[in-house]
């Protein structure tokens, strides 16, 4: 079965603020329970800018094999759709862990959130599996970000429908302005699979 990987790769902040300690909450639908929404945060830790960066946060590594922040890696769904969100996060503390701003995501929601076991999202960070209850959407998990301590500078839709075009390239960049213009998110989507050219890479 075909594999897909989504990767950041460039944030560019528009912003007069010159003094960042960013990270990304990512939700997206559990591949294996429908009743259940995957949340994470990343990096981790989180990545601090300051001045010399010129509010640039590159996530291209360089040399041989270089890849953006890994975000997830999956099979392709049977419908070749899979949806995304991702809020771009600014927390006054450069030390902000994953556990905390769960717990107070899942307060927010009412709801509970269980760390995901195994691999099925394909990546080293951590996931939790967060049941949805009476949410409506993948962007109810946004709204509850406004009553957590730190600074919410915009989604982006991440998600991907994958359509011919990945049949003549496996990997498509992919950009688009932050929701409250404060700046543009880059990110990479990759197929690959037995007939591929592209290896999947261990996490």
């Amino acid at each position: 079965m075909p594999r897909i990987r989504l990767e950041l790769e460039e944030l560019r902040l528009d912003r007069p603020k010159k003094r960042w300690n960013i990270y990304f909450v990512i939700a997206t639908p559990h591949p294996l329970h429908p009743d259940r929404y995957a949340v994470s945060m990343l990096p981790q830790p989180i990545a601090p800018l300051r001045r010399p960066a010129d509010n640039l946060l590159d996530f291209v590594a360089t040399g041989n094999g270089a890849d953006g922040l890994e975000v997830l890696e999956r099979d392709m769904p049977p419908n070749r759709s899979v949806e995304v969100l991702c809020w771009v996060m600014h927390s006054r503390r450069i030390a902000r862990h994953f556990g905390d701003i769960i717990d107070e995501l899942a307060d927010s929601l009412s709801v509970s959130a269980t760390p995901i076991l195994g691999n099925v999202l394909g990546r080293a960070h951590q996931w939790v599996a967060v049941a949805r209850g009476s949410l409506q959407s993948l962007g109810a998990i946004g709204s509850s970000l406004r009553s957590i301590r730190d600074r919410n500078l915009g989604f982006v839709n991440l998600g991907e429908q994958f359509g011919p075009e990945f049949e003549r390239e496996t990997e498509l960049d992919r950009s688009n302005t932050l929701s409250t213009g404060f700046g543009e998110l880059v990110w990479t989507w990759t197929t690959f699979g037995p007939t591929s050219s592209i290896p999947p890479r261990t996490p």
